[in-house]
């Protein structure tokens, strides 16, 4: 089982006990990992969009008599067998959704800043009512510069955002979390646990 817990938003080292004695596999007579063992071992930060289990890889067992030997890094799996660890898994919906809701505003405010440069606003004029009226040039100057700067902004606002969209989901196993140790090489042990 898990003595440390599992947060995959970053990679590194993970610890875990044996909670039952192992036993030869050719008489089951003879104890070779009593319970108590502990396992150290690595896992793996940043799971793709969409995956919901951590991969770990076990490279060490340490004795209770301060003896260890070395794991040529075998996977784990949970207790139905399947490959990686599972636990609490938080794919970000709020913000993600929360990110969306931004960029659609970001967007819309977009629009509204050059509306001004492109909708205009001029009437006609004249005394007849035909006719043009230029725009000042201090007013055109102002609805440039509001174009450029939300076009800029909105821009890189939604750079920003996507970015945000394209997150990892997060796993979290709590410690005490109960798992197995694919062995997946022989192990050659020199001989019975005896303790001293």
């Amino acid at each position: 089982m898990l003595v440390s817990g599992i947060d995959s938003d970053l990679p590194g080292p993970v610890l875990g006990q044996v909670r039952e004695n192992v036993f030869d596999s050719a008489s089951g007579r003879f104890l070779l990992i009593p319970q108590g063992t502990r396992l150290i071992g690595a896992y793996q930060a940043a799971p793709a969009s969409g995956q919901s289990r951590v991969q770990i890889a076990w490279q060490r067992l340490v004795f209770p008599d301060a003896s260890s030997m070395d794991l040529p890094r075998m996977p784990g799996a949970d207790s139905a067998g399947y490959s990686g660890f599972t636990d609490e898994v938080d794919h970000h919906y709020l913000r993600t959704f929360g990110t969306a809701t931004l960029l659609s505003l970001i967007s819309a405010g977009q629009m509204v800043g050059q509306m001004g440069a492109f909708g205009g606003g001029y009437g006609f004029a004249g005394p007849m009512g035909y006719g043009y009226a230029a725009p000042s040039q201090w007013a055109l100057m102002g609805e440039m510069g509001g174009s450029a700067a939300s076009s800029q902004m909105g821009a890189v606002g939604q750079q920003a955002l996507q970015q945000g969209m394209n997150s990892s989901p997060t796993i979290d196993i709590r410690p005490g979390y109960q798992f197995n140790v694919m062995v997946t090489q022989d192990l050659v042990l020199p001989g019975a646990y005896r303790g001293d």
